[in-house]
């Protein structure tokens, strides 16, 4: 009996020593598994506003992080599924290597699913952008309406893996293909779109309204499809700056500081055209 119970002993010491090496050695492959680093990151700059019928831009860059345990990132792809209504714009991918994206039309919305297969290899702390553009139906999406984008980008660890997609250009899950997504973007269709400028180098303006005046410019843009009427444009004046709109006229009171010019050398500005 007491043979026995060694014997038992022995056989359950050698059973939990059995599990506690294979639990360590379980342990040990989800370290190297968390060791394999972090993944793809894409980025997205599109168009806030766009008149109707007119072409959107749109930017997808994709980033791989110089940080802990990153590893290069192969066969770079891109991927953006476009709201209905929006079409993508033939030959406006740029840079131009990265060739005209494939296309997956839904049968029955006509929604297009855009995918630049292996446009790049990211390394470790590079970046790689893809710019296109594309038109919103005026149809579809006219004055007033708004459409949503996001980009997708994948990657391989594996430098001879590509990342795949089906028919319907879904993604193919593989295990050595990491992906992201941006957030939604919004664009706006108006009717018109306003620019400002001024000609300062750097867009850095001298103190001194008597010497170092200077001229902003509005650009109004109308739409090509239809016209717009009573448009009143407001603009404002950031604070310390002041409205010279008499031009070439100079009602001061005094000099603005010692050796400073008369305000009868501002520039005349010409009317609206």
């Amino acid at each position: 009996m007491g043979l026995f119970a060694r014997a038992n002993r022995r056989a359950m010491l050698a059973l939990l020593v059995t599990i506690s090496v294979i639990a360590g050695s379980l342990t040990v492959g989800a370290t190297s598994a968390a060791a394999i680093g972090p993944s793809i990151a894409v980025s997205q700059q599109v168009s806030s506003s766009v008149l109707v019928g007119q072409d959107a831009s749109f930017t997808l860059t994709a980033s791989n992080p110089d940080i802990a345990l990153a590893v290069p990132q192969y066969n770079a792809s891109f991927r953006t599924v476009l709201p209905v209504g929006v079409t993508y714009k033939s030959g406006s991918t740029s840079p131009s290597s990265a060739g005209e994206p494939t296309i997956v039309r839904d049968a029955v919305t006509g929604q297009q699913t855009l995918i630049w297969s292996n446009v790049a290899d990211v390394q470790v702390g590079s970046t790689f952008s893809l710019s296109f553009k594309a038109t919103p139906d005026p149809a579809t999406l006219s004055v007033g309406w708004s459409f949503d984008s996001a980009g997708e980008a994948y990657a391989s660890s594996d430098p001879k893996l590509l990342p795949k997609f089906d028919a319907q250009g879904v993604p193919i899950a593989n295990a050595s293909v990491s992906s992201a997504q941006t957030a939604p973007a919004t664009t706006q269709v108006t009717a018109i779109t306003v620019a400002k400028s001024e000609p300062s180098p750097e867009g850095e303006l001298l103190r001194g309204v008597h010497t170092h005046s200077t001229i902003y410019t509005l650009k109004v843009t109308n739409n090509d499809k239809n016209a717009t009427n009573a448009v009143v444009v407001e603009d404002y004046i950031p604070a310390g700056m002041e409205f010279l709109g008499c031009g070439g006229v100079d009602h001061s009171t005094g000099v603005e500081y010692p050796g400073a010019t008369s305000l009868t050398t501002t520039p005349t500005i010409a009317s609206a055209s």
